[in-house]
């Protein structure tokens, strides 16, 4: 449950950046007008450059894991990609083996065939647990494995998107704290104002 909470955290971080990559903007604190660029293209005349095409890197990814990692130049994250897909399947595998074995010496200890045996010495109520508690394992790491062949996937695209993008050097933030006011002799909150 915890990696499914991570992967949302993951994907709404990623729209977000999306969202909020836009023409730069103006805001207006007290008199003066602050401009920043939060994040802005390099002058970078893209009928004349040689850009990465997010399009291409997704499409890499998709056909071969790690692939849309090596066209963008982020060589580091192919051992992370392969590393992950290697590590739930090889989960998958062995939990496909246990599951199979309890689920043969189930079939075994429930049929009514002589020439059947059951060599765990279990009885049917248990084989059936751990039958049904190794496809459990099995079939999630089967989830696993294709969250993470999606991320790759989504990591290869956003990143081709983000390569030519630059933080301006002059980028501030104005924190502007406040005293909410209440009906109460007291005030309850303090409210913090983030300008950019």
């Amino acid at each position: 449950m915890k990696i499914l909470n991570y992967f949302i955290v993951l994907l709404f971080v990623s729209l977000a950046q999306e969202l909020f990559a836009q023409e730069p903007d103006s805001v207006k604190a007290g008199s003066e007008t602050f401009r920043f660029e939060a994040a802005v293209l390099d002058t970078v005349n893209i009928l004349d450059a040689d850009l990465l095409s997010p399009a291409k890197a997704a499409l890499y990814s998709a056909v071969i894991p790690g692939l849309g990692q090596a066209y963008n130049g982020k060589y580091w994250k192919i051992p992370l990609v392969y590393g992950g897909l290697f590590f739930y399947g090889y989960l998958i595998y062995e939990n496909n083996i246990q599951y199979q074995y309890f689920r043969r010496n189930l079939i075994a200890e429930i049929d009514s065939n002589p020439e059947t045996i059951n060599i765990t010495g279990r009885e049917a109520e248990n084989l059936r647990a751990n039958r049904d508690r190794f496809r459990r394992f099995r079939d999630l790491d089967m989830i696993l494995l294709s969250v993470t062949y999606f991320l790759q996937i989504i990591d290869a695209h956003i990143d081709a998107h983000l390569l030519y993008f630059r933080i301006n050097p002059d980028f501030t933030v104005f924190v502007d704290p406040a005293i909410m006011p209440t009906n109460h002799l007291l005030p309850t909150g303090i409210s913090i104002k983030l300008k950019f």
